[in-house]
């Protein structure tokens, strides 16, 4: 389910470093130097477009929200609750001599750290949108035959029309100018051969195609160049060339240059080479090794394909008395920024929840911290989280859930907004809704609102959503289930992404409980029309460690403790005291075992000590 939320797209731009135009005329050049008030950290708080300082020393320049950062301009504000796409414009003009051939080189730098998009206008068409993924200033160079009369306008793309800092620009005009070929990530690669693939240039004479691999430090090693005639007119099967790896553990990357007779264009943007992978078989738990009362290595097989695993540690309580069990309880303490007044924004890797949650396996899509709460909120669509995969098949799938929620705007309290929440089951990469339910916000302060469902299984999920234009918090969710004694209740004690082959966890061991372990690969991948994606496997078999699983595995050195038609079986190494508790705390069988078998009857949830060690297990 992981996507890219920030910035569902990206366009070309070429990277800085290529080399100099010959007989290219500088139509504009700004270093931004003559604006000296505040920092890139605290840019200065007067609005330079609108005292009219920036036309006064920069003539023809117009703009909105720009603020002066020390030697460079602050375009847009601080207020997180500000999406309109502030700019900056140079005076008209005339981008169109020359046959619109113009480079524009310019360097930006992100407000945040989870970086930004930019639009890169002449008139009203976009010649680029350069895409930088986090705060550090970043130098690009366009070159494009899209030129206009007109000013060149600059404006944050991105989705939450994040602002940013620009220290120079410059746009150069020359016959000699070849427009950047835009490459495009190949959807074919199969571990052998791959579609080096880029759109044409106008007028270009010939392409060359850099195919190469990144040493420690990303710079480039074993490049192999591939040369190409333009298609013929009317031919409009594509640009590419088919070109087989080397060496398939390794990752692969290509530029293009276009040519014009003589004169030669900056690379393309760069495209890494993704194999498309349609599915993954499931990788095999193997049994834990560095076993010790609180922790243990969990392993399992490698996958093919698979770039990630992600084991998860469950925890199985079997309940000794019937009750109202809660199966999650999340009270987003551990969301500290922001508040109810003035939300805050995530920063890197947005969708991964577990450092704010007590409960590993959450995810969310475009939501906020309000200090203590979860804030869904969009101007782009719907807004939602999702608990960790749940076990609900208790009490005959009925589950109640219930939220502390309330609506605001600009932290002022709204009654009326509607949130949806979900029954979700799913399957080969498949979601689906089992049951649903809307809920109205009818207090204008938090309140506790509830529903129930019918259908809960193993492996469901609780989805809430919100497809208005304010925000909604939410201060806590509670999941229950009616339990009964004797019933099972299992839930995600923790997860570990990892590229390799084993997982260390540590538990707190506990009466009536028993910890297991599955395993799923993952592999990132490319769909057949471009799209980044991740497509995942089934889980893995279960692992018991240190618990009940009615077959058990052992119990210590020298003897194995399991259940073999509805009896208690002790296979001992040697003659050693044997006391069987069962659930209530009560002994049920209390025998010094003789050397091999020894059966006892009992039923249900027992704990047996066998010497000075303890196994768990269900005899049925």
């Amino acid at each position: 389910m992981k996507k890219n939320l920030l910035f569902g797209f990206l366009a070309a731009s070429a990277l800085l470093g290529a080399a100099p135009l010959a007989n290219a005329g500088v139509v504009l050049e700004e270093d931004f130097n003559q604006f000296t008030d505040g920092t890139t950290s605290k840019p200065g708080n007067v609005d330079i477009a609108a005292s009219g300082k920036l036309g006064d020393v920069l003539l023809g320049w117009t703009g909105d929200a720009i603020y002066e950062a020390g030697g460079s301009l602050f375009v847009g504000t601080t207020d997180v609750l500000d999406f309109d796409p502030h700019s900056i414009s140079t005076p008209d003009l005339d981008l169109d001599a020359k046959d619109g051939n113009i480079r524009i080189t310019l360097r930006v730098k992100s407000w945040t750290e989870y970086g930004n998009m930019i639009n890169i206008k002449a008139g009203d068409t976009k010649l680029s949108s350069p895409y930088f993924e986090d705060g550090e200033w970043h130098d690009f160079v366009i070159v494009t035959d899209k030129g206009l009369p007109g000013a060149l306008s600059i404006s944050s793309a991105s989705l939450y029309s994040t602002p940013f800092f620009i220290d120079y620009l410059k746009i150069e005009q020359g016959d000699e100018v070849v427009p950047s070929p835009t490459s495009l990530r190949p959807t074919d690669y199969d571990g052998t051969t791959f579609s080096a693939r880029w759109l044409s240039v106008p007028n270009a004479t010939g392409y060359t195609v850099s195919v190469y691999n990144k040493d420690a430090k990303g710079n480039r090693i074993n490049v192999k160049t591939y040369d190409a005639e333009p298609l013929p007119e009317g031919d409009t099967s594509g640009n590419r060339v088919i070109v087989t790896v080397d060496d398939n553990t390794l990752k692969y990357y290509f530029v293009v240059v276009a040519k014009r007779g003589t004169n030669v264009s900056t690379e393309s943007n760069e495209s890494e080479v993704i194999k498309h992978v349609e599915s993954l078989a499931a990788p095999t738990a193997l049994a834990a090794t560095d076993v010790t009362t609180n922790s243990f290595t969990a392993n399992w097989t490698a996958v093919p394909d698979a770039d990630t695993y992600t084991a998860t540690l469950y925890k199985t309580i079997t309940l000794t008395e019937d009750s109202d069990t809660e199966i999650l309880n999340e009270d987003f303490a551990g969301i500290t920024k922001g508040s109810f007044d003035l939300i805050d924004l995530p920063s890197k890797d947005p969708d991964n929840l577990d450092a704010y949650t007590h409960t590993p396996g959450w995810y969310a899509s475009t939501y906020a911290f309000g200090g203590g709460s979860l804030v869904l909120w969009s101007m782009f669509g719907s807004a939602f989280f999702v608990t960790p995969s749940l076990d609900l098949s208790g009490n005959g799938g009925v589950v109640f859930v219930d939220f502390t929620a309330a609506a605001g705007d600009s932290g002022k309290y709204k009654t009326g907004e509607k949130v949806t929440v979900d029954l979700l089951t799913q399957a080969n990469n498949e979601t689906t809704v089992l049951e649903s339910a809307e809920i109205e916000l009818d207090e204008g302060a938090f309140k506790n609102y509830g529903t129930m469902f019918t259908k809960g299984a193993k492996g469901t999920f609780i989805c809430f959503s919100y497809g208005g234009t304010s925000e909604v918090h939410f201060d806590d969710v509670v999941i229950t289930q009616k339990t009964k004694a004797g019933d099972k209740v299992r839930t995600v004690a923790q997860q570990v992404e990892t590229t390799g082959l084993s997982a260390k966890f540590t538990y707190e061991p506990a009466a009536n409980t028993e910890y297991s372990y599955k395993v799923v690969a993952s592999a990132s991948t490319i769909t057949a029309v471009g799209m980044d994606d991740v497509v995942y496997s089934g889980a893995s078999n279960e692992i018991v460690v240190g618990g009940a699983d009615g077959v058990a595995d052992v119990a210590a050195a020298g003897f194995k403790v399991f259940a073999r038609n509805g009896r208690l079986v002790v296979d001992a190494a040697e003659a050693a005291p044997v006391t069987v508790v069962d659930a209530y705390g009560r002994v049920v069988a209390s025998f010094q075992a003789h050397q091999g078998e020894n059966a006892v009857d009992c039923q249900g949830f027992v704990i047996v000590r066998v010497g000075d060690k303890v196994v768990k297990t269900i005899v049925r």
